[in-house]
Protein backbone atom coordinates (compact mmCIF):
# COMPACT_ATOMS: atom_id res chain seq x y z
CA UNK A 1 0.00 0.00 0.00
CA UNK A 2 2.49 2.57 0.89
CA UNK A 3 5.82 2.45 -1.67
CA UNK A 4 7.56 5.65 -0.65
CA UNK A 5 8.20 7.60 2.09
CA UNK A 6 8.92 11.19 2.89
CA UNK A 7 9.42 12.55 5.74
CA UNK A 8 9.12 16.75 6.80
CA UNK A 9 11.53 17.57 10.13
CA UNK A 10 10.99 20.50 11.90
CA UNK A 11 13.85 21.20 13.80
CA UNK A 12 12.45 21.63 17.32
CA UNK A 13 9.01 22.27 16.45
CA UNK A 14 6.66 21.79 19.48
CA UNK A 15 3.08 20.05 18.59
CA UNK A 16 1.06 22.54 20.75
CA UNK A 17 1.98 25.70 19.20
CA UNK A 18 2.19 23.67 15.61
CA UNK A 19 -1.60 22.31 16.09
CA UNK A 20 -2.18 26.33 17.38
CA UNK A 21 -0.88 28.07 14.24
CA UNK A 22 -2.56 25.25 11.76
CA UNK A 23 -5.82 26.44 13.83
CA UNK A 24 -5.30 29.70 12.83
CA UNK A 25 -4.68 28.93 9.16
CA UNK A 26 -0.93 29.68 9.05
CA UNK A 27 -0.27 25.98 7.99
CA UNK A 28 -2.91 25.24 5.07
CA UNK A 29 -0.69 22.33 3.02
CA UNK A 30 0.53 20.84 6.21
CA UNK A 31 -1.93 20.97 8.40
CA UNK A 32 -4.37 18.86 5.87
CA UNK A 33 -1.86 16.32 6.26
CA UNK A 34 -2.38 16.29 9.84
CA UNK A 35 -5.99 16.68 9.67
CA UNK A 36 -6.46 13.61 7.81
CA UNK A 37 -3.71 11.47 9.24
CA UNK A 38 -2.65 10.15 12.85
CA UNK A 39 -0.67 12.90 15.34
CA UNK A 40 0.78 12.72 18.39
CA UNK A 41 3.85 13.43 20.78
CA UNK A 42 7.40 12.59 19.94
CA UNK A 43 9.24 12.48 23.12
CA UNK A 44 13.13 12.91 22.31
CA UNK A 45 16.11 11.22 24.05
CA UNK A 46 18.64 12.32 27.00
CA UNK A 47 20.24 14.83 26.07
CA UNK A 48 17.60 16.60 23.69
CA UNK A 49 20.11 17.91 21.54
CA UNK A 50 19.96 17.87 17.72
CA UNK A 51 22.85 15.67 17.76
CA UNK A 52 22.02 12.59 20.13
CA UNK A 53 18.21 13.28 18.78
CA UNK A 54 18.67 12.86 15.03
CA UNK A 55 21.33 10.58 15.52
CA UNK A 56 18.81 8.09 17.20
CA UNK A 57 16.03 9.19 14.84
CA UNK A 58 18.81 7.89 11.86
CA UNK A 59 19.10 4.20 13.81
CA UNK A 60 16.40 3.85 16.13
CA UNK A 61 18.90 3.46 18.98
CA UNK A 62 19.34 5.33 21.99
CA UNK A 63 22.60 7.30 22.57
CA UNK A 64 24.20 4.79 24.58
CA UNK A 65 23.58 2.48 21.70
CA UNK A 66 24.77 5.01 19.02
CA UNK A 67 27.42 6.73 20.53
CA UNK A 68 26.24 10.34 20.26
CA UNK A 69 25.37 12.71 23.30
CA UNK A 70 26.46 16.19 22.92
CA UNK A 71 27.38 18.38 19.68
CA UNK A 72 31.33 18.02 20.71
CA UNK A 73 33.06 15.50 22.39
CA UNK A 74 36.32 15.07 24.50
CA UNK A 75 39.14 14.65 22.37
CA UNK A 76 40.69 11.03 23.88
CA UNK A 77 44.05 11.93 25.99
CA UNK A 78 42.91 15.70 26.10
CA UNK A 79 40.22 18.14 28.29
CA UNK A 80 40.01 19.69 24.49
CA UNK A 81 36.38 19.64 22.88
CA UNK A 82 36.33 18.84 19.08
CA UNK A 83 32.50 18.83 17.28
CA UNK A 84 30.74 15.72 16.51
CA UNK A 85 30.42 14.29 13.26
CA UNK A 86 28.85 11.06 11.38
CA UNK A 87 31.75 9.31 11.98
CA UNK A 88 31.22 9.14 15.77
CA UNK A 89 27.97 7.95 15.42
CA UNK A 90 27.29 4.36 15.85
CA UNK A 91 24.89 1.67 14.32
CA UNK A 92 23.69 1.53 10.85
CA UNK A 93 20.94 4.49 9.56
CA UNK A 94 17.73 4.31 8.01
CA UNK A 95 19.10 5.22 4.42
CA UNK A 96 22.43 2.38 5.02
CA UNK A 97 19.77 -0.43 5.41
CA UNK A 98 17.42 0.69 2.69
CA UNK A 99 19.69 1.06 1.02
CA UNK A 100 21.59 -1.90 1.02
CA UNK A 101 18.31 -3.46 0.66
CA UNK A 102 17.73 -1.94 -2.59
CA UNK A 103 16.09 0.66 -2.05
CA UNK A 104 16.76 4.27 -3.33
CA UNK A 105 16.93 6.72 -1.00
CA UNK A 106 17.41 10.68 -0.30
CA UNK A 107 18.67 12.87 2.55
CA UNK A 108 18.61 16.27 2.80
CA UNK A 109 20.30 18.62 5.71
CA UNK A 110 19.80 15.98 8.79
CA UNK A 111 22.10 17.16 11.24
CA UNK A 112 25.15 14.55 11.87
CA UNK A 113 25.55 13.34 8.35
CA UNK A 114 28.94 14.91 7.45
CA UNK A 115 30.99 13.69 5.91
CA UNK A 116 28.25 12.34 3.34
CA UNK A 117 28.48 8.18 3.05
CA UNK A 118 27.46 6.67 -0.04
CA UNK A 119 24.17 5.78 -0.50
CA UNK A 120 22.03 4.21 -3.26
CA UNK A 121 20.39 8.00 -3.94
CA UNK A 122 21.38 10.66 -2.54
CA UNK A 123 22.84 12.89 0.40
CA UNK A 124 23.08 16.44 1.01
CA UNK A 125 25.19 16.50 4.47
CA UNK A 126 23.82 18.94 7.55
CA UNK A 127 24.45 21.64 10.12
CA UNK A 128 28.19 19.61 10.99
CA UNK A 129 29.45 20.41 7.56
CA UNK A 130 32.14 22.91 7.78
CA UNK A 131 31.03 25.42 5.29
CA UNK A 132 29.48 25.29 1.67
CA UNK A 133 32.99 25.16 0.34
CA UNK A 134 33.19 21.73 2.06
CA UNK A 135 31.99 18.22 -0.06
CA UNK A 136 28.72 18.11 1.69
CA UNK A 137 26.95 16.45 -1.23
CA UNK A 138 27.00 12.39 -2.51
CA UNK A 139 27.20 11.64 -5.46
CA UNK A 140 29.78 14.55 -5.70
CA UNK A 141 28.68 15.77 -8.92
CA UNK A 142 25.25 16.83 -7.62
CA UNK A 143 26.78 20.20 -6.46
CA UNK A 144 27.06 20.98 -10.34
CA UNK A 145 23.92 19.23 -10.77
CA UNK A 146 22.01 21.53 -8.34
CA UNK A 147 23.35 24.25 -9.52
CA UNK A 148 22.25 24.16 -13.51
CA UNK A 149 18.77 22.84 -12.18
CA UNK A 150 17.61 25.17 -8.98
CA UNK A 151 20.12 27.73 -8.76
CA UNK A 152 22.21 25.83 -6.97
CA UNK A 153 22.19 24.74 -3.05
CA UNK A 154 23.93 26.28 0.06
CA UNK A 155 23.75 23.90 3.21
CA UNK A 156 23.75 27.73 5.64
CA UNK A 157 22.39 30.80 5.20
CA UNK A 158 23.14 34.37 5.80
CA UNK A 159 23.13 34.15 9.64
CA UNK A 160 24.00 36.59 12.63
CA UNK A 161 24.26 36.69 16.30
CA UNK A 162 23.06 40.25 16.86
CA UNK A 163 21.45 41.25 14.04
CA UNK A 164 17.95 39.99 14.09
CA UNK A 165 16.65 41.27 10.87
CA UNK A 166 19.47 39.59 8.98
CA UNK A 167 19.64 36.27 10.78
CA UNK A 168 15.70 36.42 9.43
CA UNK A 169 16.39 37.26 5.98
CA UNK A 170 18.65 34.51 5.47
CA UNK A 171 15.76 32.36 6.57
CA UNK A 172 13.78 33.21 4.27
CA UNK A 173 16.41 32.87 1.38
CA UNK A 174 17.29 29.13 2.08
CA UNK A 175 13.66 27.85 3.00
CA UNK A 176 12.60 28.10 -0.76
CA UNK A 177 15.86 26.78 -1.70
CA UNK A 178 15.88 23.85 0.41
CA UNK A 179 12.03 23.00 -1.21
CA UNK A 180 13.09 23.79 -4.79
CA UNK A 181 16.00 21.25 -4.02
CA UNK A 182 13.55 18.57 -2.51
CA UNK A 183 11.10 18.92 -5.45
CA UNK A 184 13.64 18.36 -8.03
CA UNK A 185 15.28 15.29 -6.40
CA UNK A 186 12.15 13.65 -5.46
CA UNK A 187 11.10 13.87 -8.79
CA UNK A 188 13.85 13.24 -10.96
CA UNK A 189 15.53 10.61 -8.92
CA UNK A 190 11.93 8.77 -7.18
CA UNK A 191 13.84 7.61 -3.75
CA UNK A 192 12.05 5.13 -2.18
CA UNK A 193 12.60 7.18 1.16
CA UNK A 194 13.89 10.79 1.45
CA UNK A 195 14.03 13.46 4.44
CA UNK A 196 14.21 16.77 4.03
CA UNK A 197 14.91 18.66 7.01
CA UNK A 198 14.10 22.33 8.25
CA UNK A 199 17.00 23.45 11.14
CA UNK A 200 15.39 27.52 10.47
CA UNK A 201 12.40 26.43 12.76
CA UNK A 202 15.34 25.90 15.35
CA UNK A 203 17.21 28.80 14.93
CA UNK A 204 14.44 31.38 14.61
CA UNK A 205 12.99 30.21 18.25
CA UNK A 206 16.45 30.41 19.82
CA UNK A 207 16.45 34.43 19.19
CA UNK A 208 12.15 35.08 19.32
CA UNK A 209 10.63 33.04 21.93
CA UNK A 210 10.46 35.77 24.15
CA UNK A 211 8.29 37.90 21.74
CA UNK A 212 5.89 35.18 20.95
CA UNK A 213 5.28 33.27 24.42
CA UNK A 214 3.73 35.17 27.53
CA UNK A 215 4.82 32.54 29.50
CA UNK A 216 8.26 33.96 28.83
CA UNK A 217 9.80 36.10 31.84
CA UNK A 218 11.04 38.41 29.29
CA UNK A 219 7.79 38.79 27.43
CA UNK A 220 6.49 42.74 26.42
CA UNK A 221 3.94 43.75 24.94
CA UNK A 222 6.03 46.15 22.65
CA UNK A 223 8.33 42.78 21.76
CA UNK A 224 5.42 41.18 20.89
CA UNK A 225 3.96 43.38 18.43
CA UNK A 226 7.24 44.43 16.97
CA UNK A 227 8.06 40.84 16.73
CA UNK A 228 5.44 38.28 17.88
CA UNK A 229 5.01 36.93 14.38
CA UNK A 230 8.34 36.18 12.92
CA UNK A 231 8.32 32.55 14.44
CA UNK A 232 4.93 31.38 12.30
CA UNK A 233 5.89 33.68 9.76
CA UNK A 234 8.56 30.69 9.33
CA UNK A 235 6.53 27.77 9.79
CA UNK A 236 3.89 29.45 7.36
CA UNK A 237 6.84 30.29 4.69
CA UNK A 238 7.80 26.60 4.85
CA UNK A 239 4.39 25.60 4.29
CA UNK A 240 4.00 27.33 1.07
CA UNK A 241 7.25 26.69 -0.14
CA UNK A 242 6.52 22.97 0.26
CA UNK A 243 3.12 23.13 -1.26
CA UNK A 244 4.60 22.22 -4.58
CA UNK A 245 6.76 19.30 -3.69
CA UNK A 246 3.24 17.44 -1.11
CA UNK A 247 1.48 18.18 -4.92
CA UNK A 248 3.93 15.40 -6.35
CA UNK A 249 3.18 13.12 -3.54
CA UNK A 250 0.90 10.30 -5.06
CA UNK A 251 -1.97 8.31 -2.99
CA UNK A 252 0.52 5.20 -2.42
CA UNK A 253 2.88 7.66 -0.38
CA UNK A 254 3.10 8.09 3.17
CA UNK A 255 4.02 11.88 4.52
CA UNK A 256 5.62 11.98 8.37
CA UNK A 257 5.85 15.33 9.71
CA UNK A 258 8.13 15.28 12.46
CA UNK A 259 10.13 17.29 15.33
CA UNK A 260 13.50 15.88 17.21
CA UNK A 261 12.46 17.43 20.44
CA UNK A 262 10.09 20.68 21.44
CA UNK A 263 10.71 24.17 22.61
CA UNK A 264 9.86 26.69 25.12
CA UNK A 265 11.19 29.18 27.12
CA UNK A 266 15.00 29.58 28.07
CA UNK A 267 15.15 31.27 31.71
CA UNK A 268 19.29 31.62 32.34
CA UNK A 269 22.49 29.93 31.22
CA UNK A 270 23.74 28.10 34.23
CA UNK A 271 27.62 28.41 34.17
CA UNK A 272 28.38 24.92 35.06
CA UNK A 273 31.95 24.94 35.54
CA UNK A 274 32.08 28.32 37.68
CA UNK A 275 29.49 26.35 40.14
CA UNK A 276 31.73 23.74 40.54
CA UNK A 277 34.17 25.97 41.48
CA UNK A 278 32.15 27.75 43.74
CA UNK A 279 31.74 24.31 45.69
CA UNK A 280 35.58 23.54 46.04
CA UNK A 281 35.13 20.89 42.72
CA UNK A 282 37.24 22.45 40.41
CA UNK A 283 40.28 24.57 40.97
CA UNK A 284 42.50 26.46 39.33
CA UNK A 285 46.54 26.96 38.73
CA UNK A 286 48.76 29.04 41.34
CA UNK A 287 51.04 30.45 38.18
CA UNK A 288 50.83 33.90 37.96
CA UNK A 289 49.20 34.02 34.32
CA UNK A 290 46.24 31.89 36.17
CA UNK A 291 46.29 34.25 38.98
CA UNK A 292 46.10 37.61 37.05
CA UNK A 293 43.15 35.90 34.69
CA UNK A 294 41.50 35.12 37.99
CA UNK A 295 41.19 38.40 39.16
CA UNK A 296 40.23 39.75 35.89
CA UNK A 297 37.61 37.24 35.68
CA UNK A 298 36.43 38.51 39.53
CA UNK A 299 36.57 41.79 37.77
CA UNK A 300 33.59 41.23 34.96
CA UNK A 301 36.32 40.56 32.21
CA UNK A 302 34.29 37.70 31.33
CA UNK A 303 33.71 36.20 27.41
CA UNK A 304 29.77 36.11 28.29
CA UNK A 305 30.10 40.04 29.47
CA UNK A 306 31.87 40.59 26.53
CA UNK A 307 29.58 39.19 24.24
CA UNK A 308 26.14 40.53 25.82
CA UNK A 309 27.94 44.08 25.97
CA UNK A 310 28.50 43.84 22.29
CA UNK A 311 25.44 42.16 21.56
CA UNK A 312 23.08 44.83 23.84
CA UNK A 313 24.93 47.97 22.91
CA UNK A 314 24.54 46.31 18.73
CA UNK A 315 27.72 47.89 17.43
CA UNK A 316 28.16 44.80 15.35
CA UNK A 317 31.17 43.63 16.99
CA UNK A 318 30.09 40.01 17.40
CA UNK A 319 29.59 39.23 13.94
CA UNK A 320 32.52 40.64 12.84
CA UNK A 321 34.77 39.43 15.58
CA UNK A 322 32.72 35.88 14.76
CA UNK A 323 33.68 36.68 11.21
CA UNK A 324 37.18 37.13 11.95
CA UNK A 325 37.78 34.32 14.23
CA UNK A 326 36.38 32.31 11.31
CA UNK A 327 38.40 33.73 8.82
CA UNK A 328 42.01 34.01 10.64
CA UNK A 329 42.05 31.47 13.37
CA UNK A 330 43.04 32.61 15.80
CA UNK A 331 44.76 29.31 16.81
CA UNK A 332 48.12 27.95 18.48
CA UNK A 333 47.98 24.08 18.10
CA UNK A 334 44.43 24.30 19.40
CA UNK A 335 44.24 26.89 21.53
CA UNK A 336 41.73 29.86 20.36
CA UNK A 337 42.20 33.27 21.40
CA UNK A 338 39.39 33.12 23.62
CA UNK A 339 41.33 30.43 25.60
CA UNK A 340 44.25 32.68 25.98
CA UNK A 341 42.53 35.48 26.81
CA UNK A 342 40.17 34.67 29.55
CA UNK A 343 40.04 31.92 32.48
CA UNK A 344 40.17 28.58 29.93
CA UNK A 345 40.87 24.87 30.62
CA UNK A 346 44.68 25.53 30.27
CA UNK A 347 44.25 27.32 33.94
CA UNK A 348 42.56 24.57 35.64
CA UNK A 349 44.69 22.21 38.00
CA UNK A 350 43.03 18.93 36.61
CA UNK A 351 44.88 16.85 39.42
CA UNK A 352 43.05 18.88 42.12
CA UNK A 353 39.66 19.15 40.05
CA UNK A 354 37.22 16.63 40.33
CA UNK A 355 34.54 17.26 38.15
CA UNK A 356 33.80 19.24 35.19
CA UNK A 357 30.86 19.94 32.12
CA UNK A 358 31.56 19.59 28.67
CA UNK A 359 29.76 22.17 25.79
CA UNK A 360 26.79 24.45 25.52
CA UNK A 361 23.13 23.37 26.17
CA UNK A 362 24.37 20.78 28.70
CA UNK A 363 22.96 19.92 32.09
CA UNK A 364 25.39 16.91 33.17
CA UNK A 365 28.79 16.47 34.61
CA UNK A 366 31.30 14.64 34.21
CA UNK A 367 33.71 12.78 37.14
CA UNK A 368 37.48 13.24 36.63
CA UNK A 369 38.24 9.54 36.59
CA UNK A 370 41.54 8.17 37.40
CA UNK A 371 42.07 5.74 34.59
CA UNK A 372 39.64 7.54 32.06
CA UNK A 373 40.26 10.79 32.12
CA UNK A 374 43.79 12.05 30.90
CA UNK A 375 44.49 13.60 34.57
CA UNK A 376 42.05 12.30 36.71
CA UNK A 377 42.34 12.16 40.50
CA UNK A 378 38.96 10.46 41.65
CA UNK A 379 39.39 6.94 42.45
CA UNK A 380 36.84 4.81 40.97
CA UNK A 381 34.14 2.99 43.57
CA UNK A 382 33.76 4.47 46.54
CA UNK A 383 35.31 7.74 45.71
CA UNK A 384 33.35 8.15 42.27
CA UNK A 385 30.24 7.64 44.28
CA UNK A 386 30.73 10.14 46.71
CA UNK A 387 31.74 12.69 44.35
CA UNK A 388 28.85 11.78 42.40
CA UNK A 389 26.62 12.05 45.78
CA UNK A 390 27.59 15.12 46.63
CA UNK A 391 27.31 17.27 43.20
CA UNK A 392 23.36 15.42 43.43
CA UNK A 393 22.81 17.13 46.71
CA UNK A 394 24.58 20.59 46.07
CA UNK A 395 22.23 20.45 42.85
CA UNK A 396 18.88 20.18 43.96
CA UNK A 397 19.93 23.02 46.89
CA UNK A 398 20.43 25.53 44.03
CA UNK A 399 18.21 28.08 43.79
CA UNK A 400 17.44 30.84 41.06
CA UNK A 401 18.98 34.23 42.27
CA UNK A 402 16.36 36.24 40.87
CA UNK A 403 13.55 34.53 42.36
CA UNK A 404 14.34 31.65 44.78
CA UNK A 405 12.79 28.88 42.93
CA UNK A 406 14.99 25.47 42.85
CA UNK A 407 16.68 25.15 39.80
CA UNK A 408 17.06 21.84 39.33
CA UNK A 409 13.76 19.05 39.22
CA UNK A 410 15.77 16.19 39.11
CA UNK A 411 19.05 14.29 38.96
CA UNK A 412 20.01 11.41 37.69
CA UNK A 413 22.89 8.67 37.67
CA UNK A 414 24.51 8.16 34.16
CA UNK A 415 23.09 4.34 34.48
CA UNK A 416 19.68 5.84 35.20
CA UNK A 417 19.60 7.12 31.85
CA UNK A 418 21.67 5.13 29.47
CA UNK A 419 22.68 1.81 29.17
CA UNK A 420 24.71 0.66 26.14
CA UNK A 421 28.18 0.35 24.73
CA UNK A 422 29.03 3.88 24.48
CA UNK A 423 27.21 4.87 28.10
CA UNK A 424 30.63 6.14 28.96
CA UNK A 425 30.39 8.98 26.39
CA UNK A 426 27.35 10.33 28.58
CA UNK A 427 27.99 12.69 31.86
CA UNK A 428 28.27 10.77 35.01
CA UNK A 429 25.44 12.88 36.58
CA UNK A 430 22.53 14.44 34.45
CA UNK A 431 20.00 16.51 35.86
CA UNK A 432 16.91 18.01 34.16
CA UNK A 433 16.44 21.94 34.90
CA UNK A 434 12.74 23.16 36.18
CA UNK A 435 10.79 23.51 33.38
CA UNK A 436 13.45 22.78 31.58
CA UNK A 437 14.22 26.10 31.21
CA UNK A 438 17.80 26.67 32.25
CA UNK A 439 20.90 24.99 30.35
CA UNK A 440 24.88 25.26 30.73
CA UNK A 441 26.51 27.83 29.02
CA UNK A 442 28.49 26.53 26.58
CA UNK A 443 30.26 29.58 24.66
CA UNK A 444 33.35 29.44 27.00
CA UNK A 445 34.78 26.72 29.30
CA UNK A 446 34.00 30.00 32.17
CA UNK A 447 31.51 32.11 30.62
CA UNK A 448 31.01 34.52 34.22
CA UNK A 449 31.71 34.89 37.42
CA UNK A 450 28.30 34.62 38.15
CA UNK A 451 26.62 31.18 38.46
CA UNK A 452 23.59 31.80 36.11
CA UNK A 453 22.52 34.54 34.32
CA UNK A 454 19.68 35.36 30.83
CA UNK A 455 21.13 36.09 27.60
CA UNK A 456 20.57 39.18 25.37
CA UNK A 457 21.13 36.89 22.18
CA UNK A 458 19.13 33.40 23.36
CA UNK A 459 15.55 32.91 24.84
CA UNK A 460 14.66 29.26 24.01
CA UNK A 461 15.76 25.92 24.87
CA UNK A 462 14.68 22.53 24.08
CA UNK A 463 12.29 20.40 25.47
CA UNK A 464 11.82 16.57 25.12
CA UNK A 465 8.42 16.77 23.32
CA UNK A 466 8.20 17.06 19.90
CA UNK A 467 5.61 16.27 17.42
CA UNK A 468 5.06 13.60 14.89
CA UNK A 469 2.24 13.12 12.48
CA UNK A 470 1.65 10.82 9.75
CA UNK A 471 -0.12 10.47 6.47
CA UNK A 472 -0.72 8.09 3.54
CA UNK A 473 -2.65 4.68 2.50
CA UNK A 474 -1.73 2.83 5.11
CA UNK A 475 -2.56 5.43 8.06
CA UNK A 476 -5.54 5.86 10.16
CA UNK A 477 -7.61 9.13 10.22
CA UNK A 478 -7.94 11.54 12.82
CA UNK A 479 -6.36 9.58 15.65
CA UNK A 480 -4.72 11.18 18.52
CA UNK A 481 -1.33 9.19 19.00
CA UNK A 482 -0.51 7.82 22.39
CA UNK A 483 3.04 9.31 23.10
CA UNK A 484 5.86 7.57 21.24
CA UNK A 485 9.55 8.21 21.38
CA UNK A 486 11.57 9.33 18.42
CA UNK A 487 13.64 5.72 18.16
CA UNK A 488 10.04 4.28 17.23
CA UNK A 489 10.24 6.23 13.53
CA UNK A 490 13.14 4.12 12.14
CA UNK A 491 11.63 0.82 12.44
CA UNK A 492 7.78 2.34 11.64
CA UNK A 493 9.63 3.82 8.29
CA UNK A 494 11.54 0.44 7.48
CA UNK A 495 8.04 -1.35 8.53
CA UNK A 496 5.79 0.95 5.90
CA UNK A 497 8.62 0.30 3.01
CA UNK A 498 8.44 -3.74 3.59
CA UNK A 499 11.84 -4.02 5.30
CA UNK A 500 12.73 -6.41 8.42
CA UNK A 501 13.30 -4.10 11.72
CA UNK A 502 17.31 -4.71 13.00
CA UNK A 503 16.83 -6.80 16.43
CA UNK A 504 19.17 -3.84 17.96
CA UNK A 505 16.78 -1.11 17.19
CA UNK A 506 15.73 0.14 20.96
CA UNK A 507 12.71 1.52 18.87
CA UNK A 508 9.04 0.05 18.11
CA UNK A 509 6.49 0.17 15.22
CA UNK A 510 4.05 2.26 15.88
CA UNK A 511 1.52 0.33 15.58
CA UNK A 512 -1.51 2.84 16.57
CA UNK A 513 -1.11 5.17 13.36
CA UNK A 514 -2.31 2.18 10.92
CA UNK A 515 -5.06 0.77 9.60
CA UNK A 516 -6.23 -2.78 11.01
CA UNK A 517 -6.16 -4.23 7.39
CA UNK A 518 -2.67 -2.82 6.77
CA UNK A 519 -1.52 -4.63 10.08
CA UNK A 520 -2.97 -7.67 9.00
CA UNK A 521 -1.36 -7.89 5.51
CA UNK A 522 2.03 -6.89 6.86
CA UNK A 523 3.84 -8.61 9.74
CA UNK A 524 6.53 -6.64 11.66
CA UNK A 525 9.55 -9.22 11.05
CA UNK A 526 12.68 -8.87 12.85
CA UNK A 527 16.37 -9.19 11.04
CA UNK A 528 19.82 -9.98 12.58
CA UNK A 529 21.16 -6.55 13.86
CA UNK A 530 23.79 -4.89 11.83
CA UNK A 531 27.05 -4.08 13.58
CA UNK A 532 26.98 -1.63 15.96
CA UNK A 533 29.76 0.41 14.25
CA UNK A 534 29.98 3.02 12.26
CA UNK A 535 28.94 4.26 8.37
CA UNK A 536 30.49 1.32 6.71
CA UNK A 537 29.72 -1.49 9.30
CA UNK A 538 33.17 -0.78 10.88
CA UNK A 539 33.60 1.72 13.49
CA UNK A 540 35.20 4.81 11.95
CA UNK A 541 38.23 7.20 12.86
CA UNK A 542 36.35 10.62 13.65
CA UNK A 543 40.48 12.55 13.77
CA UNK A 544 41.03 14.60 10.43
CA UNK A 545 37.16 14.95 9.76
CA UNK A 546 37.71 18.24 9.70
CA UNK A 547 40.97 20.42 9.27
CA UNK A 548 42.16 22.86 12.24
CA UNK A 549 40.26 25.43 10.09
CA UNK A 550 36.92 23.70 9.59
CA UNK A 551 37.18 22.59 12.90
CA UNK A 552 36.87 26.26 13.86
CA UNK A 553 33.75 26.96 11.18
CA UNK A 554 31.95 24.35 13.22
CA UNK A 555 32.64 24.99 16.54
CA UNK A 556 32.08 29.00 15.28
CA UNK A 557 28.62 28.39 13.86
CA UNK A 558 27.60 26.74 17.20
CA UNK A 559 28.80 29.42 19.03
CA UNK A 560 26.03 31.23 16.72
CA UNK A 561 23.75 28.83 18.27
CA UNK A 562 24.97 29.00 21.97
CA UNK A 563 25.67 25.42 21.63
CA UNK A 564 29.45 25.23 21.87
Amino acid sequence: MSDRVLVIGLDSAPLAWVERWVAEGRMPNLGRLMANGAVGILRTVNPPLSPAAWSSFATGMLPAKHGVCYHVYRRPGSYDVAPTNSRRRMGKTLWQIISEGGGKVGVINVPETYPPVPVNGFLLSGMDTPSDDADWAYPPELKAELERAVGGYRVFGRRSKENLSRAIAGMHETIPMRCRTAEYLWGKYQPDFMILVFMETDIIQHKCWKYLDPAHPEYTPEGARRYGAVIPDIYTRIDQELKPLLEQVDERTTVIIMSDHGAGPLYKYLHLNSWLVSHGLMHFKRDAVTRVKRALFQLGFTPETMLNLTATLRVGIVDQVTSLIRTKMWRQGRTTLAQRLFLSWADVDWPRTQAYALGGSTTGFYINLKGREPQGCVEPGDEYERVREEIMHRLMQWRDDTTGWPVVERVYRREELHQGPYADRMPDVIFTARDEAYIGFGWHEFGNKALMRSSPLFNANHRMDGMVALYGPAIRRGVRLETHSIVDLAPTILYLLGYPIPADMDGRVMVQAFLPEFLAARQVVTAVSAPAAGDDGRQMPDDGVYSTREEGEVLERLKDLGYA
